[in-house]
């Protein structure tokens, strides 16, 4: 059974808790069924724990190269966990060491996006695996799909992957071989094995 976004915990960071962009995402997400803890450089550093959340969305950038929000986008791209980022939040992906690699849309920092390591994406909206990134222009809607979609499917297949991966543990071989199947073990000669 799918279930998406349905219950998992969502962090939202944006500039500031009255961010219209991000008051429409948040809205969005929670129409997904997603329990969203909207984050901004004011929250206390304790409740950026990237433990806690299924996936991040950010529409704004840090303050400070020492933000927690920094330490948690490094901490979703090294897990692989579904990221998010409009606008001045692509810069958190840069910022956070994540862009190497990676397609990501360029706007106006595509030098810097090249300098990066990643590969700079004329599109609107830009899908890469776990990772979606939008232009600033992009409508709040229009992205707020794109997330819905694209981190349904990603937390559902994950899901798949963890259930897989605890039914067929690596550490249990199977008992027999598809190479001793039906296979009988020769005698050896002058040997008799009857009374």
């Amino acid at each position: 059974m799918q279930r998406g976004l349905e219950g998992r915990r969502v962090a939202l960071y944006v500039a500031a808790l009255t961010d219209p962009s991000g008051v429409g995402l948040q809205q969005a997400l929670e129409r997904a069924g997603a329990r969203v803890h909207v984050l901004t450089d004011d929250t206390g550093a304790d409740e950026f724990r990237g433990g806690v959340y299924a996936a991040l969305v950010a529409t704004a950038t840090a303050a400070s190269d020492h933000a927690p929000i920094l330490q948690l986008v490094r901490e979703f791209m090294a897990s692989d966990k579904p990221v998010a980022a409009k606008g001045e939040g692509i810069d958190l992906i840069v910022r956070a060491g994540g862009a190497a690699g990676r397609r990501l849309v360029a706007g106006a920092r595509r030098a810097e996006l090249e300098s990066a390591g990643a590969t700079p994406s004329d599109r609107a909206i830009e899908v890469d695996e776990a990772v979606v990134t939008a232009a600033a222009s992009v409508s709040d809607e229009e992205f707020a799909a794109s997330v819905v979609r694209t981190f349904s499917h990603r937390l559902d297949e994950s899901a798949v992957d963890e259930m897989s991966e605890l039914s067929f543990p690596a550490s249990d071989p199977p008992a027999v071989s598809p190479s001793s199947a039906g296979h009988t073990t020769a005698r050896n000669p002058g040997t008799d094995f009857t009374t």
